[in-house]
């Protein structure tokens, strides 16, 4: 390539769907609070904590957590009538965190965590 870098392209394109996939799942400010609430916390977090914490409704918290399961960036457990939930790998939390911090120091105007 003249006066250029070659940049290699790979041609399995799997790995870039999944990744795809995990940023869609976070397109949404309340996933990402959920992900921050459960990166935070050192165990499983039960849905009712995170109904009082988020604000939204059980629906809303329903159809945000299906699409982080569909991820694959949280799991839940049924016990009885109560739903946990906890991030699938905590180097997730790790990641968003790291992500908040360079964007904070590129100067985008967000407030609050991360």
């Amino acid at each position: 390539m003249e006066g250029g870098v070659a940049i290699p392209v790979s041609p399995n394109k799997k790995p870039f769907s999944f990744q795809a996939e995990a940023f869609r799942a976070l397109g949404h400010p309340v996933r990402c609070q959920i992900l921050d609430i459960l990166h935070q916390s050192s165990e499983e977090v039960p849905s009712a904590m995170l109904l009082d914490t988020l604000r939204i409704t059980k629906a809303g918290l329903s159809q945000h957590l299906a699409k982080l399961i569909s991820a694959g960036l949280i799991q839940t457990r049924r016990q009885g009538r109560f739903l946990y939930v906890a991030i699938s790998d905590p180097e997730l939390g790790k990641a968003s965190t790291r992500i908040g911090e360079i964007l904070k120091k590129a100067g985008h105007p967000f407030q609050g965590t991360p």
